[in-house]
């Protein structure tokens, strides 16, 4: 069992209640909190730290220790093409151009043109319609036919989903299933253009992990034009029945969208959510996903993930892979998807 001082549990105990209390707290305490979370990492999953470069298409990453990766890895297909009928205020779309550009008529012949140039697994997605639904069940037969004849890992991101659809994606043998968790219904409403709850995505969490359906939810921080609306709620919830694998990104300002031109989310912001996320699983891997904003601020964001304790990063900066050795972390590196990062403890 790990050793906490009364004052850490103390503040541990009115932080599980009421997490935005953790915004509050002065800087002194909250590097108490902050020690603890990265205690939480060595005591269950060995201080191990997972670096994850998958080699999707549109994506120009190399550093002195992970050397590109042409075809082998993980390639993005979007089976609606760059179309999508949310049209987010974050996105309008732009986050599909990199992707493969399929449709559901010619997945199955895209998806094995990446199995013969190599690839080791396929992140599927696309764009959403009104309910905020991807059309992955269009491709249900074909998914079943690739995992039942090929050695590939395949994740979706599916947007909502009924529990009828995920049984049907459990049967087809998916590795696993990723998509939103926003905490606030202004924030779906306002930015994302979609009439549901947030209930309903914790719902379809729960739905996953009563089928046994590999589930890694992603919560970005800073939706709500940069600023933090319902990321607590959001991990409060997902907290209360803990997901195979929390993936946290941060809002990219993407080129021609509403948000273009928005500050990023504050640094101290995304660093005590990240602490509190370590608190809130500590049993379950935390990764720093692929979205978070370039420059000085990517490398103070990896910082902070380093110093919260969270599991893994995707694509790091090669300043962040020395500061992890230096930390005397033991390093594992990947090909895969970061939703995909190792279980074992």
């Amino acid at each position: 069992m790990m050793e906490v001082n009364d004052r850490v549990l103390e503040i541990l105990q009115e932080i599980r209640k009421n997490p935005t209390k953790i915004a509050l707290l002065e800087d002194g305490v909250f590097n108490l909190i902050q020690d603890h979370a990265r205690d939480i990492c060595r005591h269950w999953f060995h201080d191990t730290m997972h670096f994850h470069a998958p080699a999707f298409d549109g994506t120009s990453y190399s550093t002195e220790t992970i050397p590109r990766v042409q075809n082998q890895g993980f390639k993005s297909v979007s089976i609606t093409g760059t179309a999508c009928s949310l049209q987010c205020d974050h996105c309008r779309g732009s986050m599909l151009d990199p992707m493969i550009q399929s449709s559901p008529g010619k997945f199955e012949r895209d998806a094995l043109e990446c199995l013969d140039n190599g690839a080791i697994g396929l992140l599927v997605s696309g764009g959403s319609d009104k309910r905020g639904t991807v059309p992955i069940m269009s491709i249900i037969d074909a998914l079943k036919r690739i995992k039942q004849q090929h050695d590939i890992k395949i994740l979706i991101h599916s947007g909502f989903l009924e529990n009828k659809d995920l049984a049907r994606l459990k049967a087809a043998g998916i590795d696993g299933i990723m998509f939103d968790v926003c905490g606030s219904k202004e924030t779906l409403e306002r930015i994302c253009h979609l009439n549901r709850h947030p209930t309903e995505y914790v719902h379809m969490v729960n739905d996953c992990i009563s089928i046994g359906l590999p589930v890694m939810p992603h919560v970005i921080l800073g939706l709500h034009e940069g600023k933090i609306k319902g990321e607590y709620r959001a991990l409060q919830m997902l907290s209360r029945n803990p997901p195979d694998v929390l993936v946290l990104v941060i809002l990219m300002p993407q080129k021609d969208t509403p948000l273009e031109n928005i500050a990023p989310t504050p640094l101290e912001t995304v660093t005590r959510l990240f602490t509190l996320a370590r608190i809130f699983f500590p049993r379950i891997p935390v990764m720093l996903g692929c979205a978070k904003p370039p420059g000085e601020y990517k490398l103070q964001v990896e910082k902070a993930a380093l110093l919260s304790g969270l599991n893994g990063i995707a694509f790091p900066l090669q300043e962040t892979i020395d500061l992890a050795i230096e930390m005397g972390k033991k390093l594992q590196i990947h090909n895969t998807c970061c939703a995909l990062v190792e279980r074992s403890r």
